[in-house]
C-alpha cells in the first residue's frame, strides 16, 4: 500500500487573494515508511543543531521565510533562511518518495464562466487522478490511503467519493471524455493536524516552493518584497533542480519540472 501526504499553497477562491492555487502529493510506499520518517527526524535534528529551531516547531515555509512569528524568536539572517531551504530540498531529494504537484492557473479561468469552475474540486480531481496512474501504472495490485491538512477535508472527502462513482476524464488521444473511476484509493481522506506531521509539513515546503517557481519563472511575476528578500528566480530553479529526482515529471511531460497546469 502506499501513503500519500497532501498539502496545498495559494486561494481556491476566485479571484481570491493569490493568482494559483496548487496541491503537493508526496507518495511513499508502506515499505519505505520507517526509512521516510528516519529521515525526516534526522533532517529536524539538524535543522535544531544548525538554526536552534526545536524539533516540535512545525516548520511553515511561508511565514518562516518572511520572518513572521513564531519563527521571528529565531532571529535567524536572510542567508541563514535561505539556506535552510537549500538543506530541506536537498533531503528531500533522498527521500523514497513520488511527488506531484498540480496546479490552477487563475487568469486562464473564462470570467465569465468562474462560478462554474470549483477551483478546489478541479485540483484535487486531476491530483487524485494522477496519484492513481501513478500507483496503477507502478503496481496494478496496490490501493494508496491519503492524509492531508485538517483545513480541506470536508471538501477533499466529497469530491474523491464522487470520484469512486463517476468520474470523467478527456482522452489524449480524441478529447472526448471517458468513465475512469478511482478504483485503488481505500478509506476517506484523513485529516491531521500539520504541526503533528512532518511528512504534511514537507508537502508544504514543497508547494510553496513550486508554487513560487511557477509564478516567478514560468509566469515571469514579481516573488513578493519580504520573499525577494531571501530567495529570488535563480534560487527557485536551484531548488526546484534539486528536489527532481523525487518529482514525478510523467504527470505532465511537457514542464520541465512536471507541474500540472490547468485550465488548458
Amino acid at each position: 500500500m502506499y501513503i500519500v501526504y497532501m498539502d496545498e499553497t495559494g486561494d481556491s477562491g476566485y479571484p481570491g487573494s493569490s493568482e494559483y492555487f496548487l496541491y503537493t502529493s508526496i507518495i511513499v510506499h508502506q515499505d519505505n515508511w520507517n526509512t521516510f520518517m528516519e529521515i525526516n527526524y534526522n533532517m529536524k535534528k539538524n535543522i535544531k543543531d544548525k538554526y536552534k529551531i526545536p524539533i516540535k516547531q512545525e516548520i511553515h515555509i511561508k511565514p518562516l521565510l518572511t520572518d513572521k512569528n513564531p519563527y521571528r524568536q529565531y532571529k535567524l539572517t536572510h542567508e541563514q533562511r535561505k539556506s535552510l531551504l537549500y538543506d530541506i530540498s536537498q533531503t528531500i531529494a533522498c527521500l523514497p518518495v513520488n511527488i506531484i504537484n498540480v496546479l490552477i492557473n487563475k487568469a486562464k479561468i473564462d470570467p465569465d464562466k468562474s462560478d462554474q469552475y470549483d477551483i478546489q474540486e478541479r485540483c484535487v480531481n486531476y491530483c487524485v487522478q494522477r496519484i492513481e496512474n501513478y500507483i496503477r501504472y507502478s503496481n496494478d495490485n496496490e490501493e494508496f490511503l491519503i492524509i492531508s491538512d485538517e483545513g480541506r477535508i470536508a471538501d477533499m472527502v466529497r469530491v474523491t467519493r464522487k470520484m469512486r462513482k463517476f468520474n470523467y476524464i478527456p482522452s489524449v488521444i480524441t478529447g472526448l471524455s471517458y468513465r475512469n473511476e478511482i478504483k485503488s484509493m481505500i478509506e476517506d481522506v484523513l485529516g491531521k493536524n500539520s504541526k503533528d506531521s512532518f511528512p504534511i509539513q514537507l508537502c508544504d515546503f514543497v508547494s510553496y516552493i513550486a508554487y513560487n517557481y511557477y509564478k516567478a519563472v514560468d509566469c515571469g511575476m514579481e516573488l513578493p518584497n519580504r520573499v525577494a528578500a531571501c530567495i529570488d528566480k535563480t534560487d527557485l530553479e536551484a531548488l526546484m533542480c534539486i528536489m527532481e529526482p523525487v518529482l514525478n515529471k510523467k504527470a505532465h511531460p511537457l514542464h520541465k519540472f512536471g507541474i500540472v497546469n490547468y485550465p488548458k
